[in-house]
């Protein structure tokens, strides 16, 4: 891995998403399993190098490699953790599929761990879940293109050389303009599988007599009656 600057991540394309964002496209996968398996040939890895800030952490990506830092603050040094190789594309099958995923870890020799076979344990199954947040994020950004928000942060930096500086030139100051991706989460679109669901159910339907039991031990018969739309009934087929 080449030496990492927080000056030099910070000129990259970054991906914020918070534990919030993570869940509701969690909770969208699962309604939707069947739509993202069908259009798997549009779900790609749609970035070169780009970093991914996830909660306290910062996944630096760089083709198919993956390093995991703890989130810098205040421009301090970056701390690594952790990396892996991963190539999405031969992989998001078995991604998709809940089969297996063939990934190699990227241990770093020269750093020093108290108990090296519990951190490379550990490290495997944080690695899991770095594939499943960075798979939610490449399935959303596929499929929801319209909830993909890009801004442009620019930041400045003062630049001097030596010579500059013992002339006593003032140094000049650059512009750094960095592209922050957003996933808006807030107003996720419905699949068509979803709005056939959502269509099926505004119309009226039909409920059978039943016995309604109480926690206090009663029962009541509930009669056999007609829910939403009254005017536009959709039948039941019951198999005996």
């Amino acid at each position: 891995m080449k030496e990492l600057t927080v000056s030099y991540l910070s000129r990259l394309d970054t991906i914020e998403v918070t534990q919030e964002d993570i869940n509701s496209i969690q909770d969208w996968y699962v309604k939707n399993t069947n739509y993202i398996k069908q259009n798997i040939d549009i779900i790609k890895d749609p970035f070169e190098e780009i970093n991914i800030i996830y909660v306290d952490n910062l996944i630096y990506k760089n083709k198919n490699e993956f390093y995991n830092f703890i989130k810098p603050e205040n421009n301090s040094q970056l701390k690594y953790i952790y990396g892996f190789h991963l190539d999405f594309e031969k992989s998001k099958e078995d991604i998709l599929n809940d089969r297996f995923i063939n990934f190699d870890f990227l241990y770093d020799e020269e750093l020093e761990y108290k108990n090296k076979p519990e951190f490379m344990s550990k490290a495997q199954e944080w690695i899991r879940q770095d594939i499943t947040t960075i798979t939610l994020i490449y399935v959303y950004i596929a499929l929801n293109e319209e909830c993909v928000i890009r801004q442009t942060k620019t930041t400045t930096k003062k630049i001097q050389s030596k010579k500059n500086k013992r002339a006593g030139k003032k140094p000049r100051t650059k512009l750094i303009n960095q592209t922050i991706i957003r996933l808006n989460t807030d107003y996720i679109q419905l699949t068509e599988e979803e709005k056939r669901y959502y269509e099926r159910h505004k119309l009226g339907w039909t409920v059978r007599g039943h016995l309604r039991h109480y926690q206090s031990g009663k029962t009541v018969w509930i009669k056999p009656h007609v829910r939403g739309d009254k005017d536009n009934v959709e039948g039941k087929v019951y198999e005996i």
